[in-house]
């Protein structure tokens, strides 16, 4: 039988960062929930400033009730001192509850008919459910609406519906980064009464051998069309070409297959170099946006000192489950729940951006 291929949309994008409009900051930071960052530096043997990691502390907390998130004290403590970021563990988007809270101040909740229905807050059917008969709804609270306080209906009603009408128990994956130094300490006091395991981001790093990289530059537009982005049907499918290429060398696949190789036939896309090494990096864990534009900059700043560095790919993977992909829209999962983009930096501080969200998703 041949079965359809799920649709996906790819969105290529390019500007440079010292333009005044360039949205790139913004892109990463409104992408909450972040797995996993591949990093691939062509034609270079090692990422000294790299291959140490970045800030990012993150924890799981075992049973927490959604009830201690919907306090005052919490949005208090946590949300106006610092930015504060949970999803729901081990939960998937199409058949279970899914519980996050948003830097923004914002609880969402992906929950099924049965326990929107007990709940009793107002909410939406899913986007991308049935309209008649919809079986999941999405449940968007404001924790730090100036209505959101202690003695008002929308507060009063919200603790009522989480403590005594239905007490929804999950473990969250966490991360916190206070404002000030000082504040540090303020997530562990605040949830001292539950346990907090350590989740740290994994790290690995490798270098690969003689690779035939793409020629592309910043102002490939002009000097490269069959790479750039000019034609809407040519310019686009070579720029694809790329982005799968990238996608290939990170899996470490064969990238210059022949045409009679019986393994593979990929050939890398052309015009091209051949750099003698070039090195790959991979953290997975709860990763914050924050922590990411961190990695984003510390990028620039190596090509800067490294004139022999042709260009950068930083692939930035959001959780296939979590019931958001960029700011509060709602994500689903279909049959991939894909949300990703990629950011290609050049040494003259030009670059390219992919996004690339699954069938139940929308584009940012």
């Amino acid at each position: 039988m041949n079965f359809p291929v799920p649709s996906s949309k790819l969105v290529v994008e390019s500007s440079s960062f010292c333009n005044e409009k360039s949205r790139h900051q913004q892109h990463v930071l409104d992408h909450y929930f972040n797995y996993s960052i591949d990093v691939l530096v062509p034609n270079s043997t090692e990422l000294p400033v790299l291959s140490s990691g970045f800030d990012c502390t993150s924890y799981i907390i075992h049973n927490l009730p959604v009830a201690e998130l919907v306090k005052k004290s919490f949005a208090d403590t946590l949300l106006k001192k610092g930015y504060f970021s949970a999803l729901s563990h081990n939960t998937w988007i199409d058949s279970d509850n899914v519980v996050a809270v948003l830097p923004t101040g914002k609880l969402v909740l992906s929950v099924s008919k049965d326990i929107y229905e007990e709940l009793g807050i107002v909410g939406r059917p899913s986007t991308f459910d049935e309209r008649r008969k919809p079986k999941k709804f999405f449940i968007e609270i404001d924790l730090l609406s100036p209505s959101f306080q202690e003695g008002k209906k929308n507060y009063e009603h919200v603790q009522w519906c989480f403590k005594d009408r239905l007490d929804l128990i999950f473990s969250f994956m966490v991360t916190w980064q206070p404002k000030e130094d000082s504040q540090i300490d303020l997530l562990h006091n605040y949830f001292k009464a539950f346990t907090l395991q350590s989740l740290p981001v994994k790290n690995d790093v490798s270098v690969l051998g003689t690779l035939q990289v793409p020629e592309i530059y910043g102002d490939c537009l002009h000097k490269h069309p069959s790479l750039g982005i000019v034609d809407k049907d040519t310019g686009l499918h070579n720029a694809v070409e790329f982005y799968e290429w990238m996608g290939a060398v990170t899996c470490k696949c064969q990238c210059a297959g022949e045409p009679d190789s019986f393994l593979s036939t990929y050939h890398h896309p052309e015009p091209s170099l051949t750099v003698p090494s070039s090195a790959c990096a991979r953290w997975q864990g709860f990763i914050s946006s924050r922590a990411v534009v961190s990695l984003l900059q510390t990028l620039r700043s190596f090509l800067v000192t490294n004139a022999d560095v042709p260009w950068i790919a930083m692939s930035v993977h959001g959780f296939m489950d979590s019931p958001v992909s960029w700011k509060n829209r709602e994500h689903g999962f279909h049959k991939f729940g894909d949300n990703l983009y990629t950011y290609v930096v050049f040494p003259d501080d030009k670059y390219i951006l992919y996004t690339a969200v699954g069938t139940d998703d929308l584009c940012p």
